[in-house]
């Protein structure tokens, strides 16, 4: 082969590598689909938003669905808030004790922590239901023992470990704030937890760990957060591109030397055979 077939291999093996590198990333793309240019065309997956689907919404926005404002460019929730916050982009909490709120009137609760009632949450009802319940009109329901009490008159409290108990066994059902195990046992770390533990911290769910420091003491590692990630799988991506690049390059070249071989091979026993003769 001539150099310059030589030069031809080479290079169309590099403009190929090129393309793949360069195909749009359709990444958070709804059915993974967008075009030439990476925009997604039929919106994205929960979660993210704006045209290229690379804005992540707000863990409190409900069935993750947000957009983007042209005026302020933050994300707003499309289906409104999780229980707790309010708000159009829902990102502030409901009032102390309330668990739900109205999203634009976030002093107007519609749902309290069972010894609460109020408009704001702001009564309770300990004394008044003798360890029932209450609703947000501060009516005793009579059937239902407020958190942290159990028994057939809701007379019992459960451990000081447990945030609510079972009405009539007094087993766990949800753990206080930093605790974990099917008896509480455990105690979170305060590095690095699940959304559900964040939120819940049911008695079934352990604390998810990741090495990172405390999040008051220092900031976090980048390479645990997304755009820390997405770094490393764009490095990892470019250097295998270069690793498979040098291997065609590579493999190119032993070729050419090989069909060299063979035809100087080829020459010889041509002489060979014209001296013979």
């Amino acid at each position: 082969m001539s150099p310059r077939r030589n030069i031809c291999c080479i290079l169309t093996v590099a403009v190929y590598l090129a393309s793949i590198l360069a195909s749009p990333n359709c990444k958070n793309c709804l059915f993974g689909k967008c075009d030439e240019d990476g925009k997604c065309t039929d919106g994205c997956e929960p979660g993210y938003a704006d045209i290229y689907c690379q804005h992540p919404c707000q863990e409190t926005c409900s069935n993750g669905r947000c957009f983007v404002d042209n005026h302020t460019g933050k994300t707003m929730c499309t289906e409104g808030c999780v229980d707790g916050f309010c708000y159009p982009a829902c990102r502030i909490p409901c009032p102390e004790g309330c668990l739900r709120c109205k999203r634009m009137v976030c002093e107007n609760c519609t749902l309290c922590e069972g010894h609460l009632y109020g408009t704001s949450c702001q009564h309770s009802c300990v004394d008044k239901c003798n360890g029932y319940a209450c609703g947000i009109q501060g009516n005793c329901s009579q059937d239902k023992c407020m958190d942290g009490r159990y028994g057939k008159l809701c007379s019992k409290s459960c451990k000081p470990r447990y945030e609510s108990c079972h009405q009539e066994s007094g087993q766990c059902i949800k753990c206080r704030k930093g605790l974990f195990g099917d008896d509480c046992q455990h105690h979170c770390s305060h590095e690095c937890l699940s959304r559900e533990e964040d939120e819940m911290f049911r008695c079934s769910s352990g604390c998810t760990l990741c090495e990172l420091p405390s999040h008051t003491d220092s900031k976090k590692d980048p390479a645990c957060t997304d755009n820390g990630m997405e770094a490393r799988i764009n490095s990892t991506l470019g250097l295998c591109s270069a690793v498979l690049l040098i291997a065609v390059t590579s493999l190119c070249l032993n070729i050419i030397a090989l069909r060299r071989s063979a035809s100087q091979d080829d020459y010889r026993l041509a002489r060979a055979e014209f001296r013979r003769s």
